[in-house]
């Protein structure tokens, strides 16, 4: 079964290469700890063909002709449905965690659908500690053992107040206080929640240690404080509840890298804090100068005071500042339109987009507009949690940048590393120039003021001609590919160009791999490197012969013929070429193969050795001798007569024809005149050899 899968494979990747359609979106499902997964692929058909792969490792193989083979470790724990290709996997463990595909054949055509698997463990039963950071102030800490923290949401609720968070700092009343805080800690799949009274704060065990919780939180040594923003180019500033001066400190920062230590021997600082760090060795605050995108992570400040360790950490991001933001209009028609409001910056996800108009507002990036008024003004606030920007849009320009019937978008490809060239052809000399990429603007050139305002992202790299409006943009990257957008404005009329560029990389040379079938037949496969693989084209060539698609079916039986293999791009190309007689060096065949091989050997081997044996003992005199006695007629009357055989091991070429003529002519005697013949010839010794009638064999 092991032969026939992977032939059965190998023949599906071919067609599936040959004439492949376009893939499913790879969707996330979460599965439970030991519960099923369960794939239910809607498809076209009954398949002929089914195979389902787990990060690229085989699951199982199905074909109509061939049957079915399930790999290890899955033997025992999935059942496939093979009218539907619906696959269960009972038992989920955390290792079936992945991608899985799910290639099929219906009809002769190829299907591919994606799925991805996250196997993740129930949230336990949450734990509520209490740490008295002042007299009157509590840190509630919610926690929960899981294998996937980063999955975990905490929200505190109380008296209808709800908090985000593991950790909620609170005000407390004393012992006698009966607020009800209730922590819930969910997963996509499973939420518990526990719940805890403020005032048990003071109770037991709390009050035998009550004097030192309230002077820092050493009982807890995983306590985290809340997230810290830092702007970029800022101080990050980290002041932990220290009562006094501490014995020991030492600051950690990102995965356990050092920041500072501080003891009785003076203070060390690590690399690439060593001018950037300040550190106040009575209270452990810590400063850090020019906060960079590095200096984002978890610090976490451990010391010692009288013997006793403790530990905090602080959560830390830094962030950039909002810039302002550019709001575009998008026209449906003369009556509706949709404004987009776009911004920079390395903080994307913590953005927050509010617009304002008319005394309404709504949240997002992009809001939907009437026409019918067009002085109504939009403004479109723009957040992240430390700055914040607005711009503002009248609607009636709208129609100032609605396009007109734009030229084709016509794809273009450049090299990685290479020029872009833009060489717009436009009427005149224009009174403004804007390039976009992507709705996002690259340049913009204003004749009147002469002022260009370049994206940061683009600095150093473009040149504008002014007067022509060419563009070229140096040292092409992948991420500069898209959608280029030329908008110029000539005697007060506005017209766009557009234009798409992809940037792809060289054609790599490529490498040959041979899997051999069996001693007769292989397949060979090209396979190259590249980011630009949808654009790669194969092509064998070898004896005059040529077949697109990077595998090719070959026979062995002449090892001296070479194939080459030519792979390109809409750029590049590249070749390299194979000798089928290095399929033997390069290829095991398999135990099923050899047990064939070996067999087929054998036979061969015995029926040359039996034919062998077989000539060298009839030409023997012993043969003869037997041969007359157990195998021929009882012609030969008398023991003179047998005697008289023996030389017919010696006859000659021409007389062994004579002796085949005397034959025939003897099959054209009557019997009765064959016998009296018969008797007289065998009866006379002087009978000439050549009459003795050759000796008949029974038909085996």
């Amino acid at each position: 079964m092991v032969k026939q899968y992977s032939l059965v494979s190998l023949l599906y990747h071919l067609l599936a290469l040959v004439a492949s359609s376009p893939d499913s979106a790879r969707h996330l499902e979460y599965v439970l700890k030991g519960q099923e997964i369960n794939f239910l692929p809607s498809i076209p058909g009954k398949p002929d063909l089914v195979g389902w792969i787990h990060d690229g490792i085989d699951v199982v193989w199905f074909d109509l002709q061939m049957g079915k083979d399930v790999f290890p470790p899955y033997e025992d724990r999935i059942t496939l449905n093979q009218e539907s290709a619906r696959l269960i996997i009972k038992d989920a463990t955390y290792e079936d965690s992945g991608n899985y595909d799910l290639k099929l054949m219906i009809n002769g055509q190829h299907h591919r659908l994606k799925y991805r698997i996250e196997v993740i463990d129930k949230v336990d039963q949450p734990h509520i500690s209490c740490v008295l950071t002042s007299p009157n102030r509590v840190l509630l800490i919610c926690s929960t053992d899981s294998k996937h923290p980063d999955l975990l949401e905490f929200k505190w609720s109380s008296d209808g107040k709800e908090h985000p968070g593991p950790n909620w700092q609170i005000n407390v009343r004393g012992k006698h206080d009966d607020r009800l805080y209730r922590c819930e800690v969910s997963n996509p799949l499973t939420k518990e929640t526990a719940n805890f009274t403020a005032g048990d704060c003071f109770l037991e065990p709390f009050k035998k240690t009550k004097k030192r919780i309230r002077r820092s939180p050493c009982n807890t040594p995983d306590v985290s404080q809340d997230l810290k923003y830092v702007l970029k180019g800022q101080e990050i500033n980290l002041k932990p509840p220290i009562p006094e001066k501490p014995d020991l400190i030492i600051w950690f920062y990102h995965d356990g890298r050092g920041v500072v230590l501080f003891d009785d021997k003076g203070e060390l600082n690590f690399p690439s804090y060593e001018d950037r760090i300040i550190l106040n060795h009575s209270t452990a605050e810590l400063t850090i100068n020019n906060a960079t995108y590095e200096d984002s992570g978890n610090y976490t400040l451990s010391w010692k005071i009288n013997n006793e360790e403790c530990r905090l950490k602080y959560p830390v991001e830094v962030i950039d500042k909002v810039t302002k933001p550019n709001i575009s209009c998008e026209m449906v028609n003369l009556k509706q339109a949709f404004l987009e409001c776009l911004t920079e910056g390395k903080s994307d996800p913590l953005l927050k987009f509010n617009w304002r108009s008319q005394g309404t507002e709504q949240t997002g990036p992009i809001l939907k507009i009437n026409l019918s008024d067009e002085q109504h003004v939009y403004h479109c606030d723009v957040s992240n949690p430390l700055t914040n920007e607005t711009a503002s849009f009248l609607a009636k320009d709208c129609f100032l940048n609605a396009p007109s019937p734009d030229s084709a978008r016509h794809l273009e490809y450049v090299l990685k590393g290479k020029e872009i060239n833009f060489p717009p052809s436009i009427p005149g000399k224009p009174d403004l120039v804007r390039w976009m990429h992507d709705g996002r603007d690259v340049v913009t050139f204003d004749p009147q003021t002469g002022k260009e305002d370049v994206s940061p992202s683009y600095k150093d790299r473009i040149t504008l001609e002014k007067e022509s409006a060419r563009l070229i943009i140096k040292n092409a990257t992948y991420e500069d590919s898209g959608n280029y957008d030329l908008k110029f404005r000539i005697n007060d009329k506005h017209d766009p160009l557009k234009y798409r560029i992809e940037v792809i990389d060289n054609v790599t040379k490529p490498n040959i791999s041979c899997e051999m079938v069996n001693l007769k037949q292989a397949f060979l496969e090209c396979l190259t490197e590249g980011k630009s693989d949808p654009l790669l084209k194969f092509k064998w060539r070898s004896q005059g012969t040529e077949q697109t698609c990077p595998i090719l079916k070959i026979n062995l039986s002449n090892e001296q013929y070479v194939y080459h293999c030519d792979v390109s791009n809409p750029l590049t190309n590249e070749t390299a070429s194979f000798l089928a007689k290095d399929c033997f060096l390069n290829n095991k065949l398999n135990s099923t193969d050899w047990i064939y091989y070996v067999i087929v050997v054998c036979l061969v081997i015995g029926f040359i050795a039996g034919y062998l044996f077989r000539t060298k003992w009839q030409c023997s005199e012993p043969f003869e001798i037997i041969r007359a006695k157990c195998f021929e007629t009882t012609e030969v009357a008398s023991p003179s007569a047998a005697m008289e055989m023996k030389p017919l091991v010696t006859l000659s070429t021409n007389q062994t024809r004579k002796r085949n003529l005397g034959s025939e002519r003897l099959k054209n005697i009557p019997a009765k005149d064959f016998e009296k013949r018969e008797t007289t010839e065998v009866a006379s010794p002087s009978a000439p050899k050549e009459m003795i009638p050759p000796v008949r064999r029974h038909t085996m």
